[in-house]
């Protein structure tokens, strides 16, 4: 396949969700894609949609409208026995490796499991293959036999991800794969996310609010602010010079380790707004600190700009934090 070719691609997306108080769109006509061998991080505050939507990637959340696509087949209306083919090619590495796991299990039936699902493997053939996983995330095939609750946690989300490598996945989603661990923990797991892909070329959707992980593994970064999609563009170019205010405020929040890469804060007035009662116009406006009179009558659309980048904004670029925390990859 070639490195350009989509492997997902949601065309106009959108989730919605029935509540008590009224319908929740979470995902807001949104259009996505994954490239072969690629990263693509999907960042912004809690409850902007971005699990929602990676998880719709998945078809995990079957699409209320908009339409989805793996390797150019329409999967957006496939029955679950129809996406049994497909769910072994996308995998999912959860946030928290203490929860992921049943401590009772062993590795070896931890790993098993979706082996036994999509596969037709004698047992031994199933022990061979979870050996060879956890090789591949550095662990020893000798701890098969033992319970998951007897790992660190950096050694649990080691195990999650070779659960994840046993079907040879194509892609892997990645929801916030470091925040529970400490930061050395960290720092080996996002190594080890970078091995795995440069042997196995495989595209991961990353899911954070992390913009140092992000900038340290994504090729590209996608921006949401309630169930929308704000900015998107090459993760160089996005955190060197943001074009969405919304963008720029996240970039300003991230921690300094020194003086020289300390930025001024722009701080955001308030919490996001209700998905259920969205403002009018421009859904950021009510907390942006360059909003003008029509930003809270009209909305601004996904626009592309002539270096590729795309904003929905009326004022792109005009907000910028005053240092950028980049530094070499």
């Amino acid at each position: 396949m070639s490195p350009d070719k989509k492997l997902i691609n949601a065309v106009d997306l959108s989730v919605t969700f029935k509540v008590p108080s009224g319908s929740l769109r979470a995902v807001d006509t949104v259009s996505f894609y994954v490239n072969a061998g690629e990263t693509v991080a999907i960042v912004g505050e809690s409850g902007s949609g971005k699990t929602t939507l990676a998880l719709s990637l998945m078809r995990a959340y079957a699409p209320t409208s908009g339409n989805l696509f793996f390797e150019d087949e329409d999967i957006t209306h496939l029955s679950e026995k129809a996406l049994k083919d497909f769910r072994k090619k996308v995998q999912m590495v959860f946030q928290d490796p203490y929860s992921s796991l049943d401590p009772r299990m062993t590795v070896s039936q931890v790993i098993a499991e979706p082996l036994r699902a999509h596969f037709k493997l004698s047992a031994n053939e199933r022990d061979e293959k979870a050996g060879e996983s956890l090789k591949a995330v550095g662990l020893s095939p000798d701890f098969l036999n033992r319970r998951a609750s007897q790992f660190s946690g950096g050694q649990r989300q080691r195990i999650a991800i070779a659960r994840a490598l046993a079907l040879d996945p194509k892609v892997l989603v990645a929801d916030e794969p470091v925040s529970a661990l400490d930061v050395s923990t960290q720092a080996q797991i996002v190594n080890l996310l970078q091995s795995i892909q440069e042997e196995r070329n495989i595209s991961y959707i990353l899911v954070s609010h992390d913009l140092r992980l992000v900038y340290h593994l994504a090729t590209r970064v996608v921006v949401m602010y309630l169930g929308k999609v704000v900015e998107e563009g090459a993760c160089d170019d996005v955190v060197a010079n943001p074009q969405h205010p919304y963008t720029a405020a996240l970039l300003s929040a991230v921690p300094a380790l020194d003086e020289a890469s300390r930025r001024d804060r722009i701080v955001l007035n308030g919490a996001p707004p209700s998905p259920i009662a969205r403002p009018t116009g421009c859904s950021f406006h009510p907390r942006c600190p360059i909003a003008r009179p029509e930003c809270s009558t009209n909305t601004p659309e996904l626009q592309t700009m002539p270096n590729g980048r795309k904003v929905a904004c009326f004022y792109p670029g005009e907000l910028q934090p005053h240092i950028s925390f980049t530094s070499s990859k």
